[in-house]
């Protein structure tokens, strides 16, 4: 039959051929491509008769299946597109005959003269469209040489839905040998859901080969049914080394295909305490289904036991899911003889169960002892149950639960934070009422404290009138506890109602309290002279040398310059006040106050006040400011001798070491023969040597020359290597810059960005704020480092020296586009997307006698962007008479 159907196909294939050959000889491209339309149904067939179509259909095959079949994958895609659209345009419902006979053209496959893409792609749309009439070509190519072909066809006909197919299968399968080949057929039977190759495929499931025995078992599972199952069964219960395959296909089917006492009586038998874990999972998920009370009694010893966490773990899950009051009263029950671990576990189950039902209502957890297992879990001797318990609380907790868990809060430090959370999330306006009750009630200062805290983290505006009787009560712990909550409720409306606990007749930490929340009040009002005032006034007025010396040191945490003649006033008041102003001054935030705080090193105070004062100078002396770093060098020089201390002259070569001019590098240089500081100094010295070489390399070479004939620790010495190594890697580059912006466009992007105008580029050019430029590497400047955003440009701009007229090589880098004046005139213009990298851009520039004016332009699309500039001669070698000027 094989031999028949072969040469009836290929007969029917020639036929056609020759047929086209005929009726196309004529044919023009406009022809074929309007057949193609019609039979991809992207036109109508426009009264085509039923031959007509059959007659276009070989006349689309004659010319798809060559082009299809082209060596090149790019060259075969369009018309395997085209393939595919004609497939599933003729397998349309209501177009059978259409299909039938275009499945017919397809089946041509097995004849070798066609290319073998071709051959595949026919073969891939048979197993999608093909019907019985496609079955005996199919079962044909079982017998291919090409595995490729035997393989697809196998998949056609596991997908083809007529019944010979499945005959056609079964067959071939009883036929080979090879376990590969048996495996292959095993998989499309059960594929197909071939019920009559059961007899076949159990047989299998002997098979001496473990790879087909259990790609039988897994068959049976697919084809299912009573049968199937029954078979199933007895492998399980026979024991050989397949029974857990057996038993997994066997619930398998039990779960889709059996009535539900026939699933639980499977599930029963096969659940046994020596299988494997996943086995008793799955037989006890269905269980809990099927035989519910059967199931808990099997997952009451696993939530008791602890030999297998995985299946705790599981059992557990089930219970929740099964929601029964019955079940959970029994767990409840059993509770206090479970270990630790698992009534942590079964502590987060109550949580999730009153997370579920809170939306539906509490119904179930009324129905149980779900609540009150967990309170009596706050008592357990084990802290991690205990933190569990309030955990589970935050869900099912009640306002009557309130006090409890405060007095867990203010008693158990272990679980504080825990039982905090809880007061702090316990849902409804209950709670509030009850944690407002217990603020107003008596008991223990620590308990009726937490009730507060709970009252302010959970924004409970209505507590604020207790809060502020307590705040004026005379129990210290109260007090302190009040005065946070209505530091986080109030507005700065509420200052002038806490001003009278800064008084002498507050405790120490009363007024600490009170201070604190004093300041955080102030803070919220954006007005910075209005929010000052009222301390301010109290500085001036009051006749208590307390108040004023704790209204100074508000003035100090909220700060502004509004706050700053009051506390200059008290510089000048009895000792308390000085010193707090003194140290108000020392932790402010702007260098403003710099004078004072030099005239209050120097003053006649305490030596401590004195020691507090110059450690604030020095410590806002390397804060960010406009000043240059000549400025602060002098600076720093003026409070150097106030600084008696090894301590505090360390604070003043902290700042020197900070900056980046020659007269610094001098200053470091002085202190090297102080046994006390040298350390230091020599760590000053590298570092501004490294950033004075960014415009005077010989300045900071000699420097690090002379500081390396030194007697250096190793970590110094192999700084001072890598900062002479960093120098001599960076000859010739340009490390002095200033930059404007960075700047965005409303329209512009990309590489337009770079010839769009901003203020660098137009007459009010010379309003432009420059700053000066610091990064981390001065010659390969990173932009990220100031802004990482994208579609903007920025400038930068140096100033150059020349001793002579000279002409030399700018040899440039950017990240992404680049324009480069010389005194005002464009030199260079890349309007380009890229990364950078050192010289990708070279230029021959002028440079004239004098000051030379460069400036840069560097657009950025996204992603990193820098700039780098080497001036070289005609060699490629650092230009001779040139020095960057620092800004």
């Amino acid at each position: 039959m094989k031999s028949n159907t072969i040469h009836t196909l290929t007969s029917v294939l020639l036929v056609a051929l020759l047929v086209l050959t005929t009726s196309l000889a004529a044919q023009a491209r406009d022809d074929i491509d309007a057949t193609l339309a019609k039979l991809t149904g992207e036109a109508p067939y426009d009264g085509w008769t039923a031959e007509a179509v059959q007659k276009a259909q070989l006349a689309a095959f004659k010319h798809l299946i060559l082009p299809m079949g082209a060596e090149s994958p790019l060259e075969r895609a369009e018309p395997q597109m085209t393939f595919e659209k004609i497939s599933r345009h003729a397998s349309r419902p209501g177009a059978d005959a259409e299909r039938k006979h275009w499945c017919r053209i397809l089946c041509g496959a097995q004849n070798p003269v066609i290319p073998r893409p071709s051959r595949i792609w026919m073969l891939r749309k048979l197993g999608e469209i093909g019907g019985a009439e496609s079955v005996p070509a199919l079962a044909s190519l079982l017998g291919s040489d090409d595995a490729d072909i035997r393989e697809l066809a196998r998949r056609a006909l596991q997908r083809n839905p007529a019944a010979d197919a499945a005959t056609v299968l079964i067959d071939a399968f009883k036929a080979v040998t090879h376990p590969d080949d048996q495996i292959a057929f095993l998989n499309a039977l059960g594929g197909r859901r071939a019920a009559t190759a059961l007899e076949p495929v159990s047989q299998a499931c002997l098979s001496e080969n473990d790879n087909v025995a259990r790609a039988a078992i897994a068959a049976l599972a697919d084809i299912g049914g009573n049968r199937a199952l029954s078979t199933l069964m007895e492998l399980h219960n026979a024991g050989g080394t397949e029974r857990y395959a057996a038993a997994a296909a066997a619930l398998r089917v039990a779960q889709r295909d059996a009535t539900p006492e026939r699933a639980a009586f499977v599930q029963r038998d096969v659940l046994r305490d020596d299988s494997p874990a996943t086995i008793r999972m799955a037989c006890l998920s269905g269980l809990s289904t099927t035989d519910p009370a059967f199931c808990f009694a099997q997952l009451d010893p696993i939530v008791r036991g602890t030999t297998s966490p995985e299946l705790r773990h599981f059992a557990i899950g089930l219970i929740r899911n099964m929601k029964d009051p019955e079940v959970l009263n029994s767990v409840c029950a059993s509770f206090p003889q479970i270990d630790a671990d698992g009534q942590i576990l079964l502590l987060a189950m109550f949580s999730d169960l009153g997370e579920s039902t809170r939306a539906g209502g509490p119904a179930l957890l009324q129905k149980t002892a779900v609540r009150k297992t967990v309170l009596a879990a706050l008592n357990h001797n084990d802290s991690n149950v205990r933190g569990a318990a309030l955990d589970a609380l935050t869900q099912l907790g009640q306002a009557g639960d309130v006090s409890a868990i405060a007095k867990v809060a203010s008693s158990d430090a272990s679980v504080r934070k825990a039982a905090r959370r809880t007061l702090e999330r316990l849902r409804g306006a209950d709670a509030d009422v009850a944690i407002r009750k217990g603020i107003r009630g008596g008991g223990e200062s620590s308990v009726r404290s937490e009730y507060i805290r709970a009252a302010t983290a959970r924004g409970d505006r209505d507590a604020i009138p207790m809060l502020q009787e307590l705040a004026r009560g005379d129990d210290p712990k109260l007090q302190v506890a009040a005065l946070d909550g209505l530091a986080a409720l109030c507005g700065p409306d509420q200052v002038g109602s806490l001003l009278p606990l800064l008084g002498a007749g507050s405790t120490a930490r009363a007024r600490d309290a009170a201070e604190q929340a004093i300041a955080i009040l102030c803070r919220k009002d954006d007005d910075e002279t209005r929010r000052v005032q009222p301390l301010v006034a109290l500085v001036k007025n009051s006749q208590q040398i307390v108040t004023q010396a704790a209204a100074v040191r508000i003035l100090g945490r909220v700060q502004g310059d509004a706050a700053l003649p009051a506390i200059r006033m008290g510089l000048t008041r009895d000792e308390t006040v000085r010193e707090a102003s003194i140290r108000a001054l020392a932790s402010w935030q702007t260098p403003t106050v710099l004078p004072e705080l030099l005239l209050a090193a120097g003053s006649d105070a305490p030596r401590a006040q004195k020691i507090v004062a110059l450690r604030g100078y020095f410590r806002l002396l390397r804060e960010p400011s406009p000043r240059t770093d000549v400025e602060t060098l002098a600076l720093v020089e003026q409070a150097l001798p106030l600084a008696s201390r090894a301590d505090e002259q360390r604070l003043a070569l902290s700042v020197i070491g900070s900056l980046g001019v020659k007269e610094a590098l001098v200053a470091a240089e002085g202190h090297l023969d102080n046994d006390e500081l040298a350390a230091e100094a020599a760590r000053a010295v590298a570092d501004i040597a490294s950033r004075v070489s960014a415009y005077d390399a010989t300045s900071a070479n000699a420097a690090l020359e002379r500081l390396s004939q030194r007697p250096l620790d190793d970590r110094l010495r192999t700084h001072v290597a890598q900062t002479r190594k960093r120098i001599e890697d960076h000859r010739g580059f340009v490390g002095s810059w200033r930059y404007a912006g960075p700047y965005v466009h409303a329209s512009a992007t990309g590489a337009d960005l770079l010839h769009a105008t901003f203020p660098p580029d137009s007459k009010r050019a010379a309003s432009v704020e420059w700053k000066r430029l610091r990064t981390s590497n001065p010659w390969i400047l990173d932009f990220t480092e100031l802004d990482s955003g994208s579609q903007r440009v920025i400038y930068v701009s140096a100033h150059l020296q020349s001793d002579r007229d000279q002409d030399v090589v700018f040899a440039m880098g950017s990240d992404d586009g680049l324009l480069v004046r010389i005194n005002g005139e464009v030199v260079h213009d890349n309007a380009v997307m890229r990364a950078l990298v050192r010289g990708q851009d070279k230029v021959r520039v002028k440079l004239r006698k004098g000051p030379n004016i460069i400036e840069a332009k560097i657009s950025q699309g996204g992603g990193g962007w820098g700039f780098c500039l080497r001036i070289e001669d005609e060699t490629g070698a650092p230009a001779e008479g040139l020095d960057v000027r620092t800004w």
